[in-house]
């Protein structure tokens, strides 16, 4: 008998009716961006061009062309994406976004050609003329 008071103890401490503070912060939305790079495209056409390709979810999905940074022999293709606002309706259709990035004519060497979307690095080519 005694251990049925000893469980109906434990019971009780365990539901001492106290409200537990719960952190009411807005949680933040995290797009991961680095599947949508499709193609890294390098041609030669009276200088070196790149051509990058996305694949977007929906077209509610936005990019946006930022520049082009050169720096030694490391180029840089920066882009920004944009998701749909929460709860926008949109399509479910992949969306492709294609960008033409003149980068002009190039010495001999060894080149390496970075795509940034949102600062974070989404694919690379290495380039050697």
């Amino acid at each position: 008998m005694w251990y049925l008071l000893l469980i109906a103890a434990i019971a009780l401490i365990g539901c001492t009716g106290e409200k537990v503070k719960v952190d009411e912060k807005e949680p933040e939305v995290s797009v991961d961006t680095s599947g949508y790079l499709s193609q890294l495209i390098l041609i030669e056409d009276d200088g070196w061009k790149a051509i990058a390709v996305f694949q977007l979810p929906n077209p509610c999905h936005k990019m946006k062309f930022d520049g082009m940074t050169k720096k030694g022999n490391t180029i840089y293709l920066s882009f920004t994406h944009i998701p749909p606002k929460p709860g926008e309706v949109c399509i479910q259709v992949i969306q492709e976004y294609k960008e033409e990035i003149k980068i002009g004519k190039l010495g001999n060497g060894k080149y390496f050609v970075i795509v940034l979307v949102n600062g974070v690095e989404s694919g690379r080519a290495e380039l050697t003329i």
